[in-house]
C-alpha cells in the first residue's frame, strides 16, 4: 500500500475515533497507529530464531530478547557490531509481512545482509502489527542494497523508510494529526492535501520565526527534539506525496545528528513560553490582518487580549485552535498576562535606553510621563524598532501599569 492511500486510511479511521470521543488526545492517536493484536503473540517465530543461539554467535550475530521485540544484531567485515546500531537516529526500513512468512523471509534476509556484511539490527516485535519488522542501517548504501534485494527476490512491496531520531515518527505523526483535526473543526474535512497543507503552513513554514510558539506547542523538551520534530515533520510530508528520496534522508539524518543538547530547565522553560507569547501576538495580527473588516490590527489585538484577561474567555481569541489550546493547555491563564507584562518591561527598558541615548533625560522624561498619562508612546524614539515592538506587545491600559509600577513617580515629574 502505498504512503498516501494509507495515510488517508489512517486520516479517515482517526476521524471515527474523533465522532466516537471529541476528547480523543494524541497518546489515543499515537496507540491506534501502533495497535498490536494481543491474540497473535509470534513467541514461536522468535523462539525460532532464539534455538538457532549458538549458530548465529558462531557468525557474530547476536541475538538479544527485549521486553517489546527480539533484536538480532549483525556484524560488520570485521565481526564486529558497531555501538551505533543502538543510535536513535539510524535509518531504518520497515516491513510488513504476513504473520505465517515471518521466520521465512526474516531468515533470507539476514543471510543476505551477513553475506555482505551489512552491520544492522533486524528487530522482530513480540506481538504482531503492520510494522512487525524493522531493520536499522548505519549507512545509507546498505538500506539501498537491501531494499533492492527484498523488492527482487522477495517479491514485497511493503516496505517503508524511517527515521526516528530522539521522537519517534509516530509520536509526531501522532502529535500532528491532533493538531491537524482540532483545526479543521469537522472531522469529515480531514484528507492528505489538507495535512500537507497544514504541515506546511502551521509547523515548516513556522520553523525559523515562530520556534518557540512550536516548542510549547507541540511540548518539546530541549532543541534536540525541536530538531527531530522538524525533521520528521518533513518526512511525513514527504512520504505523504511520494517525494522521501534516500538523498533526502541522509540530509535530514545529518541534521537530526547534530550535537546532544541538554533538556530545558525550568528557566529555559519560562524563556520559550515568553517567547511563544510574543510569537502568539504576530500570529494573531497576521489573522487580524486577513480579515478586510477590521480597520486597525493592532488596536482590535489589544482590545481582545485586554478583554480575555479581564474574563477569562477564550471567545476574544481568534478562532484558531492552535492559539487557544496553546494559551489554556501550555501557557495558562494567570502566566499569559505575566509573559506579556515582563516582555512589555524589558522592552520599555530598552525604548528608554534608545531614547535617553539619542535625545537625553528630560526627553526621556516626557516620553515616561506622556505614556503614562495617555498610552501615547510617539515621543519615545523608535530607533533599532523597540518603540514598534513596544507598541505590539502592550495595550495602552497595561502599558500605563507597567509604568506606573516600574517607574518612581519623582523619576518621571523630576
Amino acid at each position: 500500500m502505498n504512503k498516501s492511500l494509507e495515510m488517508e486510511l489512517l486520516l479517515d479511521e482517526i476521524s471515527e475515533l474523533y465522532k466516537t470521543n471529541s476528547n480523543t488526545d494524541y497518546n489515543d492517536i499515537y496507540n491506534h497507529i501502533n495497535k498490536k493484536n494481543k491474540e497473535i503473540n509470534l513467541i514461536n517465530v522468535q523462539s525460532n530464531f532464539y534455538q538457532n543461539k549458538k549458530n548465529y554467535e558462531k557468525k557474530g550475530i547476536k541475538i538479544i530478547p527485549n521486553k517489546e521485540y527480539l533484536g538480532i544484531y549483525l556484524p560488520n567485515k570485521d565481526k564486529y557490531i558497531p555501538h551505533i546500531l543502538e543510535n536513535q537516529n539510524n535509518i531504518k526500513i520497515y516491513l510488513s509481512l504476513g504473520q505465517d512468512k515471518i521466520y521465512e523471509i526474516s531468515s533470507r534476509i539476514i543471510e543476505y545482509m551477513y553475506k555482505r556484511r551489512i552491520p544492522s539490527l533486524y528487530t522482530i516485535q513480540n506481538y504482531y502489527n503492520e510494522k512487525v519488522v524493522s531493520i536499522s542501517f548505519i549507512n545509507i548504501e546498505d538500506l539501498d542494497m537491501v531494499i533492492n534485494y527484498v523488492n527482487k527476490k522477495i517479491r514485497s512491496n511493503n516496505i517503508s523508510i524511517g527515521l526516528d531520531g530522539i521522537l519517534s515518527y509516530d509520536r509526531v505523526l501522532s502529535k500532528i494529526i491532533e493538531r491537524y483535526m482540532k483545526e479543521i473543526g469537522s472531522y469529515d474535512n480531514a484528507n492528505i492535501n489538507g495535512m500537507v497543507n497544514f504541515i506546511e503552513d502551521n509547523i515548516l513554514s513556522l520553523n525559523k520565526k515562530k520556534r518557540e510558539y512550536l516548542i510549547a506547542l507541540y511540548s518539546l523538551d530541549s532543541n534536540e527534539e525541536y530538531i527531530s520534530f522538524i525533521v520528521l515533520s518533513n518526512i511525513i510530508k514527504d512520504n505523504i506525496n511520494k517525494e522521501l528520496s534516500l538523498e533526502k534522508l541522509q540530509k535530514y539524518q545529518k541534521k537530526i545528528c547534530s550535537k546532544k543538547e541538554k533538556k530545558f530547565n525550568d528557566e529555559d522553560i519560562i524563556n520559550v513560553k515568553k517567547l511563544a507569547v510574543r510569537e502568539l501576538l504576530d500570529i494573531m495580527l497576521e489573522i487580524y490582518d486577513k480579515n478586510t473588516s477590521i480597520n486597525n490590527t493592532v488596536d482590535q489585538l489589544h482590545k481582545n487580549i485586554l478583554n480575555f484577561l479581564k474574563e477569562e474567555n477564550y471567545n476574544y481569541l481568534p478562532e484558531n485552535n492552535s492559539i487557544r489550546s496553546i494559551i489554556k493547555e501550555k501557557i495558562t491563564y494567570n502566566s499569559f498576562k505575566d509573559y506579556i507584562i515582563e516582555l512589555g518591561k524589558e522592552t520599555l527598558f530598552k525604548v528608554c535606553i534608545d531614547t535617553k541615548e539619542k535625545y537625553g533625560d528630560e526627553q526621556l522624561k516626557r516620553a515616561l510621563l506622556e505614556a503614562k498619562e495617555t498610552g501615547d508612546i510617539s515621543s519615545f524614539t523608535n530607533m533599532n524598532g523597540n518603540r514598534s515592538e513596544l507598541g505590539i506587545i502592550l495595550p495602552k491600559e497595561l502599558l500605563k501599569e507597567v509604568i506606573q509600577s516600574t517607574f518612581k513617580e519623582q523619576v518621571i515629574n523630576s
